[in-house]
């Protein structure tokens, strides 16, 4: 526990030691609390540690998979910085995409369905339109996978024939363009966006996100019509306060489109690095501000910052084995988007050439 005389409590799932400083320094008695993976576990420490201490706030940074027990034990406690729908809608994408059906522009084709069997069927629904299968819950184990026809389809059900479990999937249309992941902290129903980030992957099928880029380089109409959709998200779904992820991907018809939305920060992405090195301003003290009722303000970047993950694809092999590194993040800052991506692209030569041996 952070000291802090008369300073208000927070409880902080997966703190960093930074985050507890921050807060000792801003004034608050800082409880931090591990994620053991059990989700009945932690609402149930959540809750005993919000009672027995007369904790007045819970931040999770723990990432999605623990957002919805960190707020259920919050919601026990009488200390949830959202109600149960705004919980659900965040960590459940077929409740994201129910909730989005009620508005004109932002609604997707999709179907929710159980195991590998529903989702051949619900395949077939689609008239051969190319689809996008994946976990129903947010964090969940199964990447995003394209499907083109019933062959594709075939081939993906016998992959999973062997995990031995029934979970929820989504089928949903496939919308291509470039993706954003939008940072967002609200306050009392107030929406601040903190930061649009551009994301590379590796296209279909497999959706594999490679770069992060900061901040994206938008015009000025593309960057308004993103940022509305997604407070347009905000409000559906009644997200009051706190931090939230939402990714969107600007179609070709220049309508952003949700592919998912989380409440929380998250240690292991790169959001709070790529703007703390392009603006100097702090994502996790914001959050803690924001507790308080502080609407953080927005900040122009002066420079530009990326993460590049380095993966098989860049030809980066690593250990004693040789085997593929699953990733390697590489962070680079410049002037602007086009001096960053070259430094980033330098980096990735150079790696793949010391993989191969070559000096």
């Amino acid at each position: 526990m952070t000291e802090a005389l008369g300073g208000e409590r927070v409880l902080v799932v997966e703190p960093s030691p930074g985050l507890l400083r921050r807060a000792a320094r801003a004034g608050f008695l800082a409880w931090p609390l591990a994620d053991t993976g059990d989700a009945a576990a932690l609402r149930a420490a959540v809750a005993g540690a919000v009672r027995e201490h007369g904790i007045a706030h819970v931040l999770n940074l723990a990432g999605v998979r623990a957002a919805g027990a960190v707020f259920a034990g919050a919601e026990d406690a009488g200390v949830a910085a959202h109600a149960a729908h705004t919980v659900e809608a965040l960590t459940d994408r077929g409740a994201l995409r129910v909730l989005l059906g009620r508005h004109p522009r932002l609604r997707v084709r999709a179907r929710r369905v159980w195991g590998a069997d529903g989702v051949q069927e619900a395949v077939g629904g689609f008239g051969g339109q190319a689809v996008v299968v994946r976990s129903a819950l947010a964090g969940g184990r199964r990447r995003a996978v394209l499907l083109r026809g019933e062959r594709e389809v075939r081939r993906w059900r016998l992959g999973q024939a062997g995990s031995g479990e029934r979970e929820p999937f989504v089928v949903e249309e496939y919308l291509p363009g470039p993706q954003y992941a939008v940072e967002t902290l609200s306050v009392d129903g107030m929406h601040q966006v903190l930061g649009i980030i551009a994301l590379d992957t590796t296209g279909p099928p497999r959706f594999v996100t490679t770069t992060h880029l900061y901040p994206a380089p938008l015009a000025g109409r593309d960057e308004a019509t993103v940022r509305s959709a997604v407070c347009a998200v905000l409000d559906l779904a009644g997200v009051e306060n706190g931090a939230v992820r939402t990714t969107v991907v600007h179609s070709p018809g220049g309508t952003p489109r949700v592919l998912a939305s989380r409440q929380g920060l998250d240690r292991a992405d790169h959001a709070a690095r790529l703007v703390r090195l392009a603006v100097g301003a702090d994502l996790e003290e914001a959050a803690l501000r924001a507790l308080r009722g502080e609407v953080p303000a927005p900040v122009p970047a002066g420079r530009s910052a990326a993460v590049g993950v380095l993966c098989g694809a860049d030809g980066v092999r690593c250990g004693a084995d040789g085997g593929r590194c699953g990733h390697a993040p590489v962070a680079v800052v410049g002037a602007g988007p086009s001096q960053v991506l070259g430094l980033l692209a330098a980096a990735r030569a150079r790696l793949a050439g010391v993989g191969r041996g070559v000096t």
